[in-house]
């Protein structure tokens, strides 16, 4: 059972971070959808790093590359 509420969490963990990533929604916007608290949004953002995620989305192929040289 314990492994059964391991993945239903980390589901709702990674939709979360498609929706604050993806989509553009508030942390607050996914919280509501996902149905937790902004908290816990909070806290997995900053775990798994959505806003560089979210930063090197928003940048298109050739200007990664350009920043690289």
């Amino acid at each position: 059972m314990a492994k059964q509420i391991d993945a239903h969490k980390i589901a709702k963990r990674e939709m979360a971070q498609r929706l604050y990533v993806d989509s553009n929604y508030t942390q607050e916007e996914v919280a509501a959808i996902i149905g937790v608290t902004r908290q816990t949004i909070v806290r997995w953002a900053k775990e798994h790093h959505w806003q560089e995620l979210k930063a090197a989305t928003s940048v298109s192929p050739g200007e990664q590359i350009r920043q690289l040289r």
